[in-house]
């Protein structure tokens, strides 16, 4: 119940904002065609019938005045001025909270034949009175949006700090030389936030260069980082520091349920969201300084992760409430190597070693797999028409049942149990694949992996293709090199051992695997012949608390607050400025071909951006109002006939020739405006909804 009234309270929050910007947008045109003595029938707020509305010299009143001033007019001789006691100008609340709209005596935007000779009248204003009422609307957005900013940087507003935290391999910030916990001092020359990072990465011309200034580790560096597209938008492939602070960006009771799941699967039941790691060991972590705020990072966790040799990891944990500390001891494991594989028009992540894939095992539940008896730690031994599917194989099937239920077999403690799971339209069951290290078993090796890194690029020389005749999915590696192996952490320790001496060497091997095909008792042996760089990967595997990361862990931010008012001031007119200009800039880079169209977010995209902010609490939601108002801004005012740049060029026709533009040609002009705007909305609408829908 409480999920639904947040729900529907986040939804009439964004709805209100978002017609607020537009009534102020429309607020700007209606002061301004006051001031230039142009009648308005109406401003109204929302749209259709009215609920109240209000008149000077009528008074409020239910549902509209106008069929009575309309009669009182005509009986007084049909000129406003001769009721002088009765305002032309009548104010609306409507039913449809959706914006508003401001009615000028002979302006009509879809309909250039609505001239009117009255001397009040619109077109009788001279043009650059008219281009002033034409301007005002924008001009309104521009100061809200300042407004907005002024009072969201007097409150001050959390960001990730920018440090970098991740470095995607062979990407253009791999290839210039960052590396994690390289802070970003300034792009450009200029300082800016994690944020601003990517978009100036996203905004950068075709072979263009950003210039980084970085401090790392005390000493001042300076690199040059080329963007390359990726996904239809130019990136460096970098994301933020992740700091040891458990993520406190969960705002439904059922995100908070589902974080608080993984963070007992992970081993770190009892913790919540905005719990934080101090020590590992008895060793307390390094602090770091990002703007005053003393943080962790997880990096430095890691690294200690990393050479555990897998003994425990004892945490000390700092409840965010100021309690007791807490201790929680995790149990690395092995890591695999991770490539990427194709299903449909997606990439789905797959871990292997060598090209050898366990079976697909289940990490978490939500309470729709839950119900159907799904549970954390099943190992799937049967998935569709598939037997002992892989990840790439097991995801393959539930997509193709989506909207219909699948037969499933799962192997959990040893005992085989037959599910029937209901597939949603999404292609999905309700759980977080995982690798399955519990069993030695293995499924089938995909034809085509590819790497993980910024190419992508399918991964040639698969050790795994190379060991004939390939095993059956389903089989167990019982034994390498003679050592008995039970599970797949097995399978990697004793692949290192066995390669020991080649690892020292830099040198190939031979390993010797007994392999038990499934439904027999006879071992098959294999040699598998391995190369000096496949047995450099197979070493270079270290250990891991899988999921310990920025799925659970919050970034490192910062806080942008200014220190007084006339800061907050120049801080808001600044953020205004440089969002006008990136909308600009944004146009320019799609026409470059620079930016896809599918990058562009329409009002369904929108909304589901907007309702993400709105359960981040009230400042994040005038933030999210401002970037809308000046983005309303730099679209009205684009040379598109329908908007109001388009009235503004057509209004210099008028200026320079002393005429209007022809009736014919402002109606093909309003035409091809209103199809270029039909079109691009469904065009941008149904890629929202594709997104939407995952």
């Amino acid at each position: 119940m409480i999920n639904i009234i947040l729900n529907v309270w986040n939804v009439v929050l964004i709805v209100v904002g978002f017609g607020l910007v537009i009534v102020i947008h429309e607020l700007g045109h209606f002061a301004a065609a006051r001031w230039a003595g142009i009648r308005c029938h109406a401003f109204a707020v929302g749209f259709g019938p009215a609920i109240v509305s209000w008149r000077r010299g009528l008074g409020m009143r239910r549902g509209s005045s106008d069929a009575v001033y309309r009669r009182m007019l005509a009986n007084a001789g049909g000129n406003p001025s001769d009721l002088p006691a009765v305002s032309p100008t009548e104010y609306r609340l409507n039913f449809i909270p959706f914006g508003g709209y401001v009615k000028m005596l002979g302006q009509e935007d879809i309909d250039p034949s609505a001239r009117s000779d009255a001397p009040d009248s619109y077109q009788c204003a001279k043009v650059w009175k008219r281009m002033i009422v034409i301007s005002a609307g924008v001009i309104a957005n521009v100061i809200l949006a300042a407004i907005l900013f002024m009072v969201v940087f007097s409150s001050g507003i959390k960001e990730p700090a920018p440090i970098i935290g991740y470095v995607v391999d062979n990407s253009p910030a791999d290839r210039a030389g960052m590396l994690p916990g390289d802070v970003v001092t300034a792009v450009n020359g200029k300082a800016m936030t994690f944020s601003d990072l990517r978009i100036a990465a996203a905004m950068s011309g075709k072979g263009e260069s950003i210039t980084f200034d970085i401090n790392r580790d005390g000493e001042t560096l300076t690199i040059q980082v080329t963007p390359e597209k990726k996904n239809g938008m130019p990136s460096i492939g970098v994301s933020p520091l992740t700091s040891l602070t458990i993520t406190d960006d969960v705002h439904r009771a059922s995100a908070r349920a589902e974080l608080i799941d993984l963070l007992g699967k992970i081993g770190l039941e009892g913790t919540a969201p905005g719990d934080t790691i101090i020590a590992v060991n008895g060793v307390t972590l390094p602090r770091h300084d990002v703007d005053g705020v003393d943080t962790g990072s997880l990096l430095d966790l890691q690294e200690v992760i990393r050479a555990s040799d897998g003994a425990p990891i004892v945490l000390t944990i700092q409840p965010h409430d100021g309690g007791a500390t807490l201790t929680r001891t995790l149990m690395p494991i092995v890591e695999l190597q991770l490539a990427d594989v194709e299903i449909g028009d997606a990439k789905f992540g797959a871990d292997h070693v060598l090209g050898l894939m366990p079976l697909m095992g289940v990490f978490s539940t939500d309470d729709h797999a839950a119900e159907q008896g799904l549970r954390a730690g099943d190992v799937f031994v049967h998935l569709g028409d598939t037997h002992w599917p892989g990840v790439a194989d097991g995801i393959a099937q539930i997509r193709a049942h989506k909207n219909k239920a699948i037969e499933t077999e799962v192997l959990r403690d040893g005992e085989v149990i037959a599910l029937t799971l209901a597939v949603n339209g999404k292609g999905q069951v309700g759980f977080n694949p995982t690798a399955a290290r519990n069993t030695n078993l293995l499924a089938r090796t995909p034809e085509t992996l590819l790497s993980t890194g910024w190419d992508g690029k399918p991964l040639t020389e698969v050790a795994a293709h190379r060991l004939l005749p390939a095993p059956v999915a389903g089989s167990g590696i019982v034994a390498i090199n003679g050592q008995a192996t039970a599970t797949f952490v097995d399978v990697v320790l004793s692949l290192q051992q066995a390669t020991s001496d080649a690892a020292a060497n830099g040198t190939g091997a031979d390993v010797a695997l007994d392999l038990q095909l499934p439904g027999v008792t006879n071992i098959e042996h294999r040699t598998w012949s391995l190369t000096a760089i496949e047995v450099t990967q197979l070493h270079e595997l270290q250990w891991e608390i899988p999921r310990l990361d920025s799925t659970v862990m919050g970034w490192v931010e910062h806080n942008v607050k200014a220190s007084g008012p006339i800061e907050a001031l120049g801080m808001g007119f600044h953020r205004t400025k440089r969002v006008v200009l990136l909308t600009y800039l944004t146009f320019k880079r799609l026409f470059e071909g620079q930016l896809a169209v599918e990058q562009l977010r329409g009002p369904v995209g929108i909304a589901h951006t907007g309702f993400y902010f709105a359960e981040r609490g009230i400042i994040w939601v005038l933030f999210f109002l401002a970037m809308v108002s000046a983005n309303l801004a730099v679209v009205n005012f684009l040379p598109i006939p329908i908007a109001d740049g388009g009235q503004f060029l057509l209004l210099c026709w008028e200026g320079l020739r002393g005429r209007p533009a022809p009736v014919a040609v402002q109606n093909v002009m309003m035409l091809a405006g209103l199809v270029l705007i039909v079109g691009l909305f469904l065009f941008i609408t149904f890629h929202d909804v594709v997104r939407l829908l995952g």
